[in-house]
């Protein structure tokens, strides 16, 4: 008789041992499912956000060019227009700055 109870005790602590095992397989399996769940949507905003990072970087470097090109058409223009008064006005100057150095 004591061996048969001895053998339902360990029948018992066995089948503890697998349901403990079960339930930590489940558990386990959860907290795996719910880190990869984790991750992909972690990934999916990433995604998301880098994406707009990137069009807003493309967006100020298509407007940085147009302000450089318009910055550079101002500047030609503007030396254009000083070389144009240089060549009107030279000759005039030239005049001007002789007649002060000889005290006219």
């Amino acid at each position: 008789m004591d061996n048969v109870i001895e053998k339902i005790i360990e029948i018992e602590y066995r089948a503890q041992n697998i349901v403990n095992e079960a339930l930590q397989h489940c558990e386990y399996r959860s907290k795996e499912q719910i880190e990869d769940e984790i991750k992909k949507e972690r990934d999916r905003i990433f995604s998301s956000v880098m994406q707009k990072v990137e069009k807003v970087r493309e967006d100020n470097l298509r407007m940085a060019r147009v302000q450089a090109k318009k910055f550079s058409r101002d500047t030609r223009v503007k030396v254009a227009n000083l070389n144009k008064s240089l060549d009107s006005n030279k000759d005039k100057w030239v005049k001007l700055i002789v007649g002060n150095i000889l005290g006219e």
